[in-house]
């Protein structure tokens, strides 16, 4: 299930843009019903790309990064340190 409210609002919007180049009768019912029909849907994400997101978040909350070239430095560190052991 999806829980994020920006995530949440851009399946919103994929749909409703869906619905309206398509005209899609199902879009549209998901549209009407859709405090029900959100809770249906998942966000699915290869794993590896889920760990390295939270390898970018832990490097974020260190401190120790000035720029994002750095987040990313330091996740790719941490991702192959959890490699080797």
């Amino acid at each position: 299930q999806i829980s994020d409210p920006a995530e949440i609002e851009a399946l919103h919007a994929r749909v409703v843009e869906h619905q309206k180049r398509t005209g899609s009768t199902r879009a549209a019912q998901i549209l009407e019903q859709w405090d029900e029909q959100v809770a249906r849907f998942v966000k699915v994400i290869p794993s590896d790309y889920k760990r390295m997101l939270g390898y970018i978040e832990q490097a974020r909350e260190s401190g120790s990064c000035q720029t994002e070239e750095e987040v990313v430095d330091a996740a790719f560190d941490m991702h192959l340190a959890n490699l080797a052991s």
